[in-house]
């Protein structure tokens, strides 16, 4: 805070364009009108230091996001298979896994989970930790896998497959 003397072109209290975290008072200056400029400062720097580590989490989903994306797609005799997975948002919820289920046979899994950026995201990877789980132990067939999953994930949005 910049305590300064009045002058008829200038308001009592105004903003400088290159800093606008500091505030000027014109003289006389209030007490309260000091605390005031004082907290807006204090609030804004709050503000500033959230949005970074907002900024940073959603970052760090983002890479672990990526990281849960399968990279490398099987072989499949008589087939082509490729995939591009790129989220509307930093992340989202849209869902594509390859599940081994053993040595001959993997999962396709593809779903738009409801919801996007962190939430969606979270879904996502529970829905894939279910489906992970449940899938060799259903001996992949997805009829069974689906009804395991729900009723695993009883707690989750009821559309984790359609029926």
């Amino acid at each position: 805070v910049v305590v300064v003397t009045r002058h008829a072109q200038f308001e009592s209290t105004f903003e400088v364009a290159g800093y606008p975290q500091l505030r000027f008072l014109a003289k006389p200056v209030k007490p309260e009108d000091l605390r005031a400029a004082i907290e807006s400062i204090r609030v804004s720097e709050l503000a500033g230091q959230k949005e970074a580590a907002n900024r940073n989490e959603l970052k760090r989903a983002q890479e672990i996001q990526e990281k849960l994306i399968p990279t490398r797609v099987p072989e499949v005799p008589g087939y082509d298979l490729a995939f591009y997975y790129k989220p509307a948002l930093a992340v989202g919820g849209d869902y594509i896994d390859l599940i081994p289920l053993d040595e001959h046979r993997t999962g396709i899994v593809v779903a738009d989970v409801s919801g996007k950026n962190i939430t969606g995201a979270m879904v996502m990877v529970m829905v894939r930790s279910v489906f992970r789980m449940l899938a060799p132990r259903c001996g992949g067939a997805p009829r069974h896998t689906c009804t395991e999953s729900r009723r695993t994930a009883s707690r989750s949005p009821d559309r984790i497959c359609e029926k």
